[in-house]
């Protein structure tokens, strides 16, 4: 690339990736490279000195690249190995084959027992007879049938609710929003996938681990800032107990798909209060698997509410908001019932 209305290069940009929203490139900057690693309109790496003469770039191939970046650049972001989903893509089938049996119902889950009640109040629930035979679930508890689909086949039943429920986040007792937290819960989706994501990995191992030292919370900080049509803004990556922005929850999937093969993530979404506009909660979940395809390609499969949705629309729908991770290990002994 170079500037308009000049012969001089403004940069120097290598299409690496089966995605052409990743790459890398240089710019001269007092006649030396400087590099940046882009994913997704954000940057893993910005403006890092090579050492090395720009003009070096004119003629290099990607080899002398990666030979020259090996310890600047994040190249570990972007080593994908198609082979490495298959626990990923078995659980996805499985999910999408149920679906059509899945009727969204408020507040409803199904105990350790598999009877259907309420997860408010713990108390049994009556399922409408045009439902009968149905998966009768809230967004909370379809995510709890799927931890369960994992639990289930190990220990002979399913999750008790009582832990599920237990407070991951405590709030002062003094302004409006520790106030508004007496009343009702403001993380009760966050409490739920820590809980979740906590259970399952405490089952795998044997071992009991509460949410905090289990591991399961996503908290890495692969990007410096984010690239927009306004032009650069500094990110505040990873909040504690608020998660990611969702406008930056694609590359980070990216990288997570890459770095943590054969993992799907409990998402909680932290939105306005339609309540208190001036409060944020968290309310909704979902549940995502990312995964590279055969071909390189990074894809998403992402479920909520006991539905499919598209990257796009939950995109288009909470870009504003924030989103919290939990991480769980895929497994090909996954059976929902």
């Amino acid at each position: 690339m170079r500037l308009k209305l000049s012969v001089e290069p403004l940069r120097i940009r290598y299409y690496f990736a089966s995605d052409s929203d990743v790459f890398v490139q240089f710019s001269p900057v007092n006649k030396t490279g400087c590099a940046d690693f882009v994913c997704y309109n954000c940057y893993a790496a910005r403006g890092v000195p090579t050492g090395l003469p720009f003009e070096r770039f004119y003629t290099a191939s990607f080899a002398d690249i990666q030979k020259w970046t090996a310890n600047i650049l994040p190249w570990q972001y972007t080593q994908v190995y198609k082979d490495n989903y298959h626990s990923s893509l078995q659980m996805i089938e499985v999910i999408r084959a149920a679906l059509p049996d899945i009727v969204f119902t408020d507040d409803a889950m199904y105990d350790e027992d598999g009877e259907p009640v309420y997860i408010s109040s713990g108390k049994k629930r009556t399922v409408d007879e045009e439902d009968a035979g149905k998966i009768t679930v809230s967004g909370a508890g379809f995510l709890k049938w799927i931890a369960d689909g994992i639990v289930q086949p190990l220990t002979g039943t399913r999750l008790k609710r009582i832990p599920l429920l237990t407070e991951t986040v405590q709030y002062k007792n003094t302004g409006f929003q520790g106030v508004l937290s007496q009343s009702y819960s403001l993380s009760f989706s966050l409490d739920w996938i820590r809980n979740l994501a906590s259970a399952v990995i405490s089952v795998r191992t044997r071992k009991n681990y509460l949410y905090n030292e289990s591991g399961v919370d996503v908290s890495i900080e692969p990007f410096s800032a984010e690239f927009t049509e306004r032009g650069l803004e500094s990110t505040a990556g990873f909040v504690q107990n608020s998660g990611y922005s969702v406008r930056t929850l694609k590359p980070l999937l990216y990288v997570l798909a890459a770095s943590e093969p054969e993992t799907f993530y409990f998402a909680a979404i932290r939105s306005t209060d339609r309540r208190s506009p001036e409060v944020k909660v968290f309310n909704e979940c979902a549940v995502i698997f990312p995964y590279f395809d055969n071909d390189g390609h990074f894809k998403c499969v992402l479920f909520k509410d006991g539905a499919e949705m598209s990257f796009d629309e939950f995109y288009s729908r909470y870009c504003m908001d924030s989103v919290f991770l939990t991480r769980a290990g895929c497994t090909e002994q996954f059976f929902p019932e």
